[in-house]
């Protein structure tokens, strides 16, 4: 595994069903009409914290090698807020990175041809 800059950066990962249910209770909630909602955790995540997540969740122990930043990387933090989608809407994440890392392996792994 490659990773770009000292993997401090970090970024706010949502697992794919509640970045649909955020987006769905946007879309048909009288209360968002004409509003703009942050959808994420507003949990911050190192690159590095991620890769030992998914080591921890297979099993495994490999040295990463880390490579040059890319001009892409040049943002350390990218995370959202969700005060207002939290408190309009009465939405929260689902889902914590843990779990949602999980089921996508698991989902991998039972399907993957």
């Amino acid at each position: 595994p490659q990773i770009h800059g000292d993997g401090q950066q970090t970024r706010d990962f949502t697992y794919v069903d509640d970045a649909v249910d955020g987006t769905l209770l946007a879309l048909l909630s009288p209360k968002a009409e004409g509003q703009v909602f942050n959808i994420g955790t507003g949990v911050e995540t190192t690159i590095v914290g991620l890769y030992t997540m998914l080591c921890e969740l297979m099993g495994k122990q490999v040295k990463p090698k880390y490579i040059d930043r890319r001009d892409i990387d040049n943002i350390r933090r990218r995370a959202v807020s969700i005060e207002m989608i939290r408190t309009r809407l009465r939405w929260t994440p689902m889902i914590g990175i843990k779990k949602g890392l999980k089921n996508t392996l698991d989902w991998y792994f039972e399907n993957k041809g």
